[in-house]
């Protein structure tokens, strides 16, 4: 066994190969080797804290001791409140797993060391059209090489970095569930998973990132102290995970049951500037408030005070604090509690003249380094940099304007002006974008006066290293008086947080960490806790409860269309975005359903500010909105207020609005440059979400029923490996993996394949079976589609004349959802088998023959012999339910709910319903042919019976045929695992089907 100090110096040569850092502070060590992982970081900024989490969590998982590393989650997911920061913290992670030969996949570097790898100053290498990062995800590469192998390594597979932002192309992260992965992203497009309402995403994608999201993973919430809503929620969901009120049974009262998890979740919140007070707005969390928080991870006081250390030489970096000289912004006359607009436009002016004269000054800024400049508003940052643009003394010097309101585009040229680490003399205008986890050094800082919190990780952004120096000079704003408030500048924060940051400014002279530290544990001790909430105020607005858990897992739209909506419980809900993007559109040409916008081109805008000047956009030339059913669709000047959230709108050149330098101005006279699109393929917002959608059908060959249903059985094995389920469980999965394709016999079904290339291929490559997979034609390279090898009916499906003969009927049916049939088929195969299984039970002792309900229904003779329908009357009621959800889910498009669709009721199709149930595609009376499966050994084979499909499970209430109806099976389940795991065994189904489906596509492509 290890000595302690064997296992410090393991981690310290770890971390220096990492991140070619000779010793990691004292902390970090602290983070990877001790016993416990705590549930918060509580440190000061600038101290290394994405390094410490990730390089923890890489020690815990892969070279620590084995009762740790069972204990570390597979998945870190780290979640961050801002783009800019997902962004620097997802190339360094991959970089430090590049150096330590950990990396699954492939990285491209703009340098590289003499060994080969990236050097501290490397950055991903991006290409022309920005589709790469430089650096591509492989999850399902077996290559271990580099140190790690060399140095103790205990894992079997390398480690995936994925990234998660909007626009970003989807990654199949979430399709190797039992290998270690590292998820990085924003706490809307991670949050929103972690809710099954995922930005972004398909809705039936939802329910397998929800799955994955909430089992196996270690979260790290990282600056949670501009999180807002998103740390009530994060708190949540980790109490959620914890324990949940469960039923036992359906008879029983639910409970809290803390096993309700196969692989349990971890989490930790870091940040320089928390509060306990936060922790106790949660309120299933509350009460793990007070331990965690006198457990939390912090600086010992020799890592403060010994100059030897990186620690203590930060601590003693002395940054003085000044107001400035020039006046604070006035204040602008109001009538009725509002702002003269045009008295405001003059004294903003003013204010930022007299600020930019000030600057420019030599003795202002720095001469050898950079000068920060932070403004709380996109607006007065614009005017401040141009007005700094202008000044003949600064001419030469570069000055670079950074907030939220700018293109992907144009961020990614940040990251050079951001990582310069020289001595040269540059200016930076920003918002808040920059306030916290970017990685800058200002000689210089110009803060206008802002929350605490905010200003204690601003002041973070000056002398940010050993031997730097630097100053700090503060803006005010004028607020009014407690007699007369005035909160016109306040925005985007609160009047009273400013006033509280205003006094604890006017008893502070330095700004350097150990005058933080102090005052940080000034407040702290205040048991009345009366300073920590003035100067660290947090009430979210809303918080999740135990029945939106329940509710949001039921993916199915209202009756409206309409999804419940989480963006409450996400981000505050007072500036909410739009997307916008330009293309150069020829006269009289208009955008196809095809054409989306790239991540490059989508620039965020306020949605009321865009609703505003949609009149002046639009005059300027034409504006299209995305319809995500009916593509684009052309807009009014008079449809301002359709102007809402989430939208995304496509404007021509010829509307402006927009610049490289200034980002989104609104004004039409901006000349706008659209993003290059040439050859860039968007995967991610292309949507497999229809109800016809067969994506996972259309592959590159012939494949049966029983051929894919046989490999999906055996990517299924090789998850439940170390899936932590019970036998029971396991046993229905893998039942259901055999089962799952069953509907694909419907008439339905294969009446979607060109009739003369099935008729084809019947007796060689389908040997006389149903077909589960056929040939798309796709080169998968060009994308072109050869029609002579598409096996697909692209045509739109039309009425027929009633004597057309029964050969030449088209059988296709919109939104026809095989999986259905399948699950349906279950039922009534197991009814016909046995007609009195406990599963067909009436609840609460009640008999069918009460109520005049027995069907005249008997066993068919020697069925239940059947090895196939023995194991299903093996199953118990419980094990049933789970079975059909499961079936019926594989694909997340029938799930808790069943009833018609909108093609259901359509009576301009060759085989319309004529007065029949129909659900999604299949109607009452179906029949469904009998078709060959795998037995349970996966050599032998088992024949379906022919079975004719009952929809009495879509009714409410109690059924003759089937007892419980099918919204009540799905409660009771619902109820009983728990959405968390009931989620985690079908996302594990979901997961071998797309893996086996995907292995047949590139084993169809080999053979071709």
């Amino acid at each position: 066994m290890a000595t302690p100090s064997d296992t410090s110096d393991r981690f310290r040569s770890l971390f220096e190969q990492a991140t070619e850092n000779p010793n990691p502070l004292f902390y970090q060590s602290r983070l990877a080797l001790t016993d416990s992982f705590p549930i918060l970081l509580d440190v000061p900024t600038g101290l290394g804290k994405t390094a410490a989490a990730v390089l923890a969590w890489v020690w815990r998982r892969r070279f620590a001791a084995t009762e740790i590393h069972q204990a570390m989650p597979r998945r870190l997911v780290y979640c961050l409140p801002m783009r800019v920061l997902v962004e620097q913290s997802y190339s360094e992670t991959v970089k430090w797993l590049h150096r330590l030969g950990l990396l699954a996949g492939t990285a491209e570097w703009t340098e590289s060391g003499t060994d080969g790898l990236p050097s501290k100053t490397s950055r991903l290498e991006r290409t022309d059209n920005g589709v790469s990062r430089g650096y591509r995800a492989d999850p399902g590469c077996d290559q271990l090489n580099g140190w790690a192998s060399k140095n103790g390594d205990q894992g079997q597979h390398p480690i995936a970095v994925h990234l998660l932002l909007g626009g970003e192309e989807k990654s199949d992260w979430a399709l190797w569930p039992e290998r270690d992965a590292i998820l990085i992203g924003t706490q809307d497009m991670l949050l929103s998973r972690a809710m099954n309402r995922g930005y972004a995403a398909g809705r039936a994608r939802w329910p397998l990132e929800f799955a994955f999201l909430n089992s196996d993973c270690l979260w790290v919430f990282d600056e949670i102290q501009i999180m807002d809503t998103g740390l009530a929620s994060s708190l949540q969901l980790d109490a959620w995970r914890r324990s949940l009120k469960l039923r036992s049974a359906w008879d029983k009262f639910p409970e809290p049951n803390d096993k309700h998890i196969s692989r349990p979740s971890h989490s930790l919140w870091m940040s320089a500037t928390m509060a306990m007070h936060w922790l106790e707005r949660a309120v299933d969390w509350s009460p793990n408030a007070e331990p965690a928080w006198i457990n939390r991870h912090q600086l010992k006081d020799s890592e403060r005070t010994d100059t030897s250390l990186r620690s203590g030489q930060l601590f003693q970096i002395k940054k003085p604090i000044a107001q400035s000289p020039t006046r604070a912004l006035e204040k602008p006359r109001t009538k009725d509690g509002r702002a003269d607009k045009n008295d405001a436009e003059r004294k903003q002016m003013e204010y930022l003249n007299k600020l930019a004269s000030h600057i420019v000054e030599a003795e202002n800024h720095a001469q050898d380094g950079l000068t920060l400049v932070i403004i709380n508003t996109v607006d007065r940052a614009k005017k401040l940099y141009e007005l700094l643009f202008r000044q003949e003394a600064l001419q030469g010097v570069p000055i670079k304007l950074i907030h939220s309101r700018f293109r992907p585009h144009e961020r990614e040229q940040w990251e050079v002006f951001l990582s310069q680490k020289e001595k040269t003399r540059r200016i930076l205008v920003s918002t808040q974008v920059v306030e916290a986890g970017v990685d800058l050094s200002a000689g210089v800082l110009y803060t206008e006066l802002a929350p605490w919190a905010s200003l204690v990780q601003r002041f973070g952004r000056c002398a940010r290293y050993p031997g730097d120096t630097g100053k700090i000079i503060w803006l005010d704003l004028d607020l009014g008086t407690d007699k007369q408030p005035v909160d016109h500048w306040a925005l985007p924060y609160d009047r009273a947080e400013l006033i509280a940051s205003r006094e604890k400014l006017g008893s502070i002279i330095d700004g350097g960490l150990e005058s933080l530290t102090k005052l940080k544990s000034n407040v702290e001790g205040d048991s009345t806790r009366v300073q920590a909430k003035r100067l660290f105020p947090y009430e979210p607005r809303f918080v999740p409860h135990d029945k939106d858990l329940f509710d949001l897992f039921d993916t199915t739209p209202d009756l409206t269309g309409a999804d419940v909506d989480i963006s409450r419980f996400i981000r505050d809900g007072e500036e909410l975005d739009i997307q916008v993007f330009w293309r150069e559109m020829p006269h009289g040409s208009t955008p196809q359903k095809k054409d989306r916008p790239h991540r490059r081109e989508l620039c965020p805008v306020p949605f009321h500010r865009f609703r505003e000047l949609l009149p002046v956009l639009r005059k300027a030339g034409r504006i299209w909105r995305r319809n995500y059913r009916k593509g684009w669709e052309l807009i009014d000047q008079r449809d301002s207020e359709q102007v809402y959230p989430g939208q995304v709108f496509l404007l021509e050149k010829s509307c402006g609005g927009y610049t490289t330098e200034l980002g989104w101005t609104g004004d039409p006279k901006s000349t706008v440059e659209p993003v290059p699109v040439e050859d860039i393929e968007n995967k991610a917002d292309a949507s497999t979400d229809t109800d016809e959608s067969e994506d996972l059908s259309e592959l590159s060959n012939w494949f049966t029923i029983e051929e894919h249903t046989r490999d999906v059985c055996k990517k299924l094995n090789t998850l439940l490996a170390d899936s932590g389920l019970s036998a029971s469980e396991q046993k229905v999965l893998r039942l259901a993996a055999r089962l799952h394709d069953w509907g694909k016999s419907h008439t339905a079904f294969q009446a979607k394949l060109k009739r003369d290339m099935l008729e084809a291929v019947r007796t060689s490559d389908l040997q006389g079976q149903h077909a589960a997979k056929a040939p798309d034609g796709k080169d998968r390279t060009t994308k072109r589609v050869d029609e002579t090898r598409n096996a697909w009916r692209r045509d739109k499906i039309r009425p027929q004349p009633s004597n057309t003969p029964e050969a030449d009927r088209d059988r296709r049916r919109p939104g026809f959802r095989h999986e259905l049939a399948s699950a349906l088929a279950i039922l009534e195969a197991l009814y016909r088998a046995k007609p009195d299984h406990t599963a067909f039970a009436w609840p609460d002792g009640l008999k069918k023959a009460d109520f005049g309900e027995v069907p005249n229904d008997v066993p068919v003779p020697g069925l239940a012999d059947d090895p196939l329908m023995q194991e299903l009357i093996a199953l118990s009621p419980d094990e049933i339910d789970l079975l059909v959800y499961l079936v019926a889910a594989h694909h997340g498009k029938v799930r808790m709910s069943l009833r018609c669709s909108p093609d259901d009721d359509r009576d301009d199709v060759p085989d319309p319903p004529c007065g029949k149930r129909q659900a999604r595609g299949v109607r009452d009376g179906d029949p469904l042919s009998e078709c060959q499966l795998p037995a349970p050994d996966l050599t032998a084979t088992n024949t379906t019976p022919t079975v004719t499909l009952s929809l009495d499970p879509m009714e409410l209430g109690l059924s003759a045929r089937y007892g419980a109806s099918w919204r009540e099976r799905t409660q009771l389940l619902l109820e009983r695992l728990g959405p968390f795991q009931l989620g985690y065994l079908e996302a594990l189904l979901r997961a071998a089907d797309c893996r086996a489906s995907a292995e047949e596509d590139k084993r169809g492509r080999e053979g071709n």
